[in-house]
Order: C-alpha cells, then sequence, then structure tokens
C-alpha cells in the first residue's frame, strides 16, 4: 500500500531509513511513476529521511548523506517538494515519528 510520509516534520528524521528503488517511488500529478534511484554521488542504495539545514524535509542517501528535497518529473520538467510526491510501500517499510529522547 503506497502512502506519502505524513508532512508533520517529527516524522522526516533519518530514525525512518531503507529506502530503495523497490519499497519508495515518486507519483507526480502528471500521473507518472518513477522509482526511487540510486545516490548520483555515491551509488548508495538506501536512503533515509531527513531535513536540510534550513530545515526542509527531503530524502538522503544513508551512505553519504546527500539528497535533495526538490525533486523534478522527468516525464513533464515540473519541480515538486519531495514531501508532495515521495511515496512508501507500507507493507514493506515503516516511517513513524522521531520521539523527544532519539
Amino acid at each position: 500500500m503506497w502512502k506519502l510520509v505524513p508532512a508533520e516534520m517529527s516524522y522526516w528524521h533519518p530514525i525512518n531509513q531503507g529506502f530503495n528503488k523497490d519499497n519508495s517511488k515518486f507519483i507526480h500529478k502528471c500521473g507518472k511513476e518513477f522509482p526511487l534511484n540510486p545516490c548520483s554521488d555515491c551509488g548508495g542504495m538506501n536512503h533515509q529521511l531527513g531535513k536540510t539545514g534550513l530545515g526542509l524535509p527531503g530524502v538522503f542517501c544513508e551512505n553519504c548523506e546527500n539528497g535533495e528535497y526538490v525533486w523534478e518529473c522527468p516525464e513533464c520538467e515540473v519541480k515538486e517538494r519531495l514531501f508532495f510526491v515521495f511515496y512508501y510501500d507500507s507493507s514493506q517499510i515503516e516511517v513513524r515519528k522521531k520521539r523527544f529522547w532519539e
């Protein structure tokens, strides 16, 4: 079952990791779907949620921690904030809030 990560910022934390091409994808409002690609810098296959230094939610490589907070649809070339188009398979991966002690 494909779900959006909740927009609440406590979900966008590296405790949520293990996202890859098999359990994550981008679904754009144009109707096209695209799998999560390996890291363009190091080739890492697994990603984690997080925030940029400015607090923008995004998806980051678990190896090199490089990532994005904006995604551009390869089909229609429209840019979107990543948290509007990033979906995960809730039967394969659990996304949870960061607790205050983590």
